[in-house]
């Protein structure tokens, strides 16, 4: 299998080459069926049609961001990588990782 923390971050460079420039603006309720947490700021979405991403900011740690999105999406596995926080389906991708004071959280919709 290859490794994770080469092809998330690829996937992520094509969703951005393949979108308009991020729109930042405040954070939907919802991202593509995926869940998002209430206390959500500056939202980065590059969303015109599928690959699609997110990325937001909240003040909470990692695990209290992953444990919103175990209960919000069936307790799915997480795995760590690189001090983040992996979540993984056929068509998505969450990853949660340590940002300052909070975590950041990136939602890549596949397809």
């Amino acid at each position: 299998m290859r490794n994770p923390l080469v092809i998330i971050p690829a996937l992520l460079a094509i969703v951005a080459a393949s979108q308009p420039l991020a729109q930042q603006s405040e954070c939907p309720a919802g991202f593509h069926d995926m869940p998002m947490m209430p206390e959500a700021r500056f939202c980065q979405l590059f969303d015109g049609g599928v690959p699609a991403s997110l990325s937001y900011f909240v003040a909470l740690a990692p695990a209290q961001a992953l444990s919103f999105y175990q209960q919000e999406l069936g307790e799915q596995d997480a795995r760590v990588e690189s001090h983040r926080y992996v979540m993984e389906k056929a068509n998505w991708v969450v990853v949660i990782s340590p940002d300052g004071t909070g975590s950041q959280i990136d939602i890549l919709i596949k397809h």
